[in-house]
């Protein structure tokens, strides 16, 4: 019964009309796909429907799975593909694959827009009220400035007070309740897969579970480099919902909190990000954002002499923010165009659809081996 059950609402589907019409087409797309994520197939159907007088007839593909199921429903008509993937998780973990295998048929369908959502099939209620929402950690860039410590090691994996760096962050979402995280990686990025694997926390533990699914956004792999913060989460969207929090993975923040009633409170605002600024370091004296008294985060001009703060790299973020006006990479980025976050963040803050609030705990941006020495030093 435990398992992961991953689904998602496609509209506007901007593939090839086979895919949309043609069952032998859209079958074997699914074997590969399959495959390609290491599952196992165990049967399979793949069905055409006839046309009628609302247009031409879809396809209903399912491939039983050793681990589960795969269905894919086509609207050729509305442009439109249901997806189904569940995944037994009781003898092994399988939520990296499913995941794997559900952005596979995302980039074969090219949604203008996509609504997830993903169940914990037989995992132990949270709270009540304490919904929380999936998260994703940057961990593809090269750390230039850490080398040569880096040459060898990526930055998210270099040790701070006894644990790899990024182990920080996956420690507080598991603490904070969240169930699902995508990693980007690029720079040795095998590391950090070969590290953390696709599950972190404790299992199965006197009938309990509690754990933090991982799967990867693997940019280093698919196009060779990585894409820059905005071009890596339009990438590893379909693997997201349409909430979800964000950290950079050379951040040491250890007393920050991802509150599930944050996500609550942003989920319900008109915003399209909600930032965690800090009191500014001293490489970054002059800031990054201003903060208004109504809680906005603030595009100043260059010559606005209102206090600034840096962006701590932790943030809310509503899905819609990837999409026009703001943003116009296409869903999933299959291209792999990099792009940098700050410019669609500042295009919604000229909008006033950006909220923030000062960040005042332990807060370290790990860019140098200086920072990371200091944070090794006890006191």
């Amino acid at each position: 019964m435990q398992g992961l059950h991953l689904t998602a609402d496609l509209q506007g589907c901007r593939c090839a009309p086979r895919w949309l019409l043609d069952a032998a087409a859209l079958g074997q797309a699914c074997l590969d796909a399959v495959h390609a994520a290491g599952l196992q197939p165990v049967g399979q159907l793949f069905h055409a429907f006839p046309a009628t007088a609302q247009g031409p007839g879809g396809v209903t593909a399912t491939v039983l799975l050793a681990e589960s199921h795969l269905c894919v429903h086509t609207w050729p008509e509305r442009h439109a593909v249901t997806l189904d993937v569940y995944v037994c998780n009781f003898g092994a973990d399988h939520s990296a694959k499913a995941h794997a295998l559900m952005h596979t048929l995302l980039d074969l369908f090219q949604p203008a827009a996509a609504r997830h959502h993903a169940l914990q099939r037989g995992a132990e209620e949270t709270e009540e009220g304490a919904a929380q929402a999936p998260a994703m950690l940057l961990a593809a860039g090269r750390g230039e400035r850490m080398r040569p410590l880096t040459d060898i090691t990526p930055k998210p994996l270099l040790p701070v007070q006894g644990r790899p760096l990024l182990q920080w962050h996956l420690q507080a979402l598991l603490d904070a309740g969240v169930e699902r995280v995508v990693i980007n990686t690029a720079w040795l990025g095998t590391q950090i897969g070969n590290r953390f694997s696709s599950v972190f926390g404790l299992q199965r533990l006197s009938g309990k579970r509690k754990q933090l699914s991982i799967s990867y956004s693997q940019e280093g792999v698919d196009f060779g480099g990585a894409l820059e913060t905005a071009g890596g989460i339009a990438r590893a969207l379909p693997q997201l919902g349409p909430v979800f929090w964000l950290a950079a993975g050379d951040v040491f923040a250890p007393d920050f909190v991802f509150d599930a009633a944050a996500v609550q409170a942003f989920a319900a605002s008109g915003h399209l990000a909600h930032l965690w600024l800090v009191p500014n370091p001293p490489h970054n004296p002059r800031g990054d954002f201003g903060l208004s008294a109504q809680g906005l985060a603030l595009n100043l001009p260059a010559d606005d002499p209102a206090p600034r703060y840096t962006y701590s790299t932790i943030a809310l973020l509503r899905a819609e923010l990837f999409g026009p006006p703001w943003c116009d990479i296409p869903p999933g980025n299959p291209g792999g165009i990099p792009a940098p976050l700050a410019p669609l963040l500042r295009r919604a803050m000229d909008a006033g659809r950006v909220s923030a609030q000062l960040y005042t705990g332990r807060w370290t941006d790990v860019g140098t081996p200086e920072r990371l020495v200091a944070l090794n030093t006890p006191p």
